[in-house]
């Protein structure tokens, strides 16, 4: 008899289990929120140690190489140690971690480092941040998210700040190719939230995640890096192999496995919008570091994207009292 009333009659969760769970949830998020921007700040001091790599002679594909390897080997040693169950794979799941290896880590490489060539740093950056907003689309697509007044708002906010702080003002003649290989980034940037988010929903560990995706970029850079090149800047200088280190831990390792923890917690839209905090901190290394000069539109653009931050991550009273989004 008890149990006929219990299924007829469910236990109602008392007014404290509701708010308990409320708060679980919220540190949830606000965690995730932790992980990705500090994931951002990480990719976006890359270019110190690309810097000093460049100036020793090194391509961009090498450095991809370089931090895919190197990144490989942290993330390899610690799941042994620590982890060595989450070294095992579905093998018919490996296409999540050849989207995120080849799709985002390679492709973007490659269509960044060339769109570079064919246009400019400025506009290749500025296509690079488009990456949220396919995000958000595959999103809604892919994995049913709602696409909110409020994330239209941080989309528009948050890529005019990144067109003004990349200095792009509309003035440089685009050809097809550089458009292509602009688009071509902006979509492979996305691809690491598309694909990541499909193997955390398959169960799999950010550990996991990271180390084969590295291993597959790794694998396929390996084809198109001039090792003799990697040899003789190390020889020549052998503090190039401290920003090698650097540049796998910090911005591989670190990165790669923050930005994945991230993913478990928040919308796959939600945290590409939230990496555009990585053109911030790109251009406060600038200009704290180099000494570049921070112009109006360069301000007002930082202004913009902090903005688009804040929107993404503020509860509006009404829509958090009924646990709805906006």
């Amino acid at each position: 008899m008890k149990q006929y009333i219990k299924s007829v009659f469910p236990k109602v969760p008392d007014l404290n289990e509701r708010n308990g769970k409320n708060e679980m949830k919220e540190k949830k998020t606000w965690l995730g929120v932790l992980c990705v921007v500090l994931a951002s700040v990480l990719w976006g001091s890359v270019g110190l140690a690309v810097r000093m790599l460049t100036d020793a002679g090194l391509t961009s594909i090498d450095i991809l190489e370089i931090r895919s390897i190197i990144a490989l080997i942290f993330t390899g040693l610690f799941m042994l140690i620590f982890c060595p169950q989450a070294l095992k794979i579905n093998i018919k799941d490996i296409w999540c971690f050849l989207g995120t290896g080849i799709l985002n880590m390679m492709v973007q490489g490659l269509c960044y480092f060339y769109c570079i060539k064919a246009t400019s740093l400025a506009v290749a950056g500025a296509f690079c941040q488009t990456g949220p907003m396919f995000a958000i689309v595959f999103g809604c697509i892919l994995f049913k998210e709602r696409f909110t007044l409020k994330k239209l708002a941080a989309m528009v906010l948050t890529f005019s700040g990144c067109l003004l702080a990349s200095r792009l003002t509309g003035s440089e003649a685009l050809s097809f190719i550089g458009v292509i290989l602009g688009l071509g980034t902006g979509i492979g940037y996305s691809m690491y939230s598309v694909f990541g988010r499909y193997a955390i929903n398959k169960g799999y560990e950010p550990m996991t995640i990271t180390f084969y995706s590295f291993l597959i970029c790794g694998i396929c850079a390996a084809f198109v890096t001039d090792w003799g090149a990697v040899a003789g800047s190390v020889s020549a200088d052998p503090k190039v192999l401290i920003w090698m280190i650097l540049i796998g831990l910090g911005v591989g390792f670190g990165g790669y496995v923050l930005y994945t923890k991230g993913l478990q917690n928040i919308e796959t839209g939600t945290a590409s919008i939230l990496c555009s905090i990585e053109l911030v901190t790109a251009t406060l290394i600038g200009v704290t570091v180099y000494g570049e000069i921070l112009t109006a539109p360069v301000l007002i653009g930082l202004i913009l994207i902090i903005a688009g931050i804040v929107i993404t991550n503020v509860q509006l009273p009404k829509a958090a009292k009924e646990g709805k989004d906006v």
